[in-house]
């Protein structure tokens, strides 16, 4: 019952920012505007979305190669991209997904697997909160007027990034002793039983333990966002907006930081507010007309998603194969 309320409650989201990012927009202009995208813009960011689920394939080996060294980088990809597809349909149901699903596969722990794709997450926050600010501050310092409360915004962001990073260090370097301990307190069975668990996910946190490690995961992190923002570059191109409204990699990047905010909203792949705020950071930061901001929302999230399904419906295949002749093998 309470998985069928935070669905209807997910729906509701879509249907409110839905709304806002229509509201004034004529569906005739709308779609007219849509089929004016080049084919190759469209071939372009099917390009990049492939290569974003790559990026994350290798920085998510990266945080598991101290635990889970023997798996190799194809199926690591086919796990990541079944993740992206499963987030298009289910908000959040992709993690722990591509966690369970790496350990049915590989037959690897799913603890440890979990612990990394927590620190991950602390990995995103963090950086998109240093990012965010960067761009506001360095890159177009004109705007930072506009939204006076977005300093805030992105302060707390990094604060709240930083403590996780914190505290996700101390729990994987063995600190999570006053967990068990406090379980322990209400329940010694119950403790006893956690206890293991705490452990398995701490050992998938083990590069936090080891700050050398911080730079590389950090780059990567910079490459998987960048090339976030050159997908939204290439909407642009696509639609004329770059000819039309002088719309550079600066808008590309703003107009990222301000669609991120979607990310936070639990909603079936982000539809509805990743294109109200896509539309805003256009309208607002850049004068380009609402139906044409839309129009390129539209496009980029579109080409993006059905990607992630394509992709992640043809990995599932791979992946069904794959344990198929495994145990055919071993038979």
């Amino acid at each position: 019952m309470k998985k069928v309320a935070q669905y209807i409650f997910s729906i509701g989201l879509t249907l409110l920012f839905g709304y806002l990012a229509l509201a004034g927009i004529e569906f005739s202009a709308l779609w007219q505007i849509v089929h004016e995208v080049t084919a190759q813009s469209v071939v372009f960011i099917v390009a990049i979305t492939l290569v974003r689920i790559g990026l994350r394939t290798w920085r998510w080996q990266m945080m598991m190669r101290s635990f889970a060294g023997h798996i190799g980088y194809v199926v690591t990809y086919l796990a990541v991209a079944i993740c992206y597809a499963a987030n298009v349909v289910v908000p959040r149901s992709g993690d722990i997904l591509r966690a369970v699903l790496l350990g049915w596969s590989d037959r690897a722990a799913v603890g440890p697997l979990l612990g990394s794709v927590a620190a991950e997450r602390v990995f995103d926050v963090l950086l998109l909160g240093l990012l965010a600010g960067s761009v506001f501050t360095l890159l177009a310092p004109q705007h930072t007027s506009v939204y006076p409360q977005l300093a805030w915004s992105i302060g707390l962001v990094i604060v709240v990034g930083g403590l996780l990073l914190l505290l996700m260090s101390l729990f994987a370097a063995g600190r999570f002793a006053l967990v068990v301990r406090l379980v322990g307190r209400i329940s010694p069975r119950l403790g006893a039983l956690v206890e293991p668990h705490m452990a398995a996910i701490a050992q998938g946190m083990d590069s936090l333990r080891r700050p050398r490690q911080y730079a590389a995961i950090a780059g990567v992190s910079l490459l998987l966002h960048l090339s976030y923002a050159g997908l939204i570059y290439v909407g642009y191109w696509g639609m004329g907006l770059t000819v039309a409204y002088d719309l550079g990699l600066e808008a590309a990047l703003l107009t990222m930081v301000v669609s991120a905010v979607s990310f936070f909203v639990p909603t079936p792949a982000g539809i509805g507010p990743f294109h109200f705020f896509f539309k805003e950071a256009l309208t607002t930061f850049y004068a380009v007309p609402p139906t044409e901001a839309l129009a390129c929302a539209t496009v980029v999230h579109a080409t993006y998603n059905l990607t992630y399904l394509v992709a992640g419906g043809l990995a599932a295949l791979a992946v069904q194969g794959r344990r198929w002749w495994q145990d055919r093998s071993t038979a």
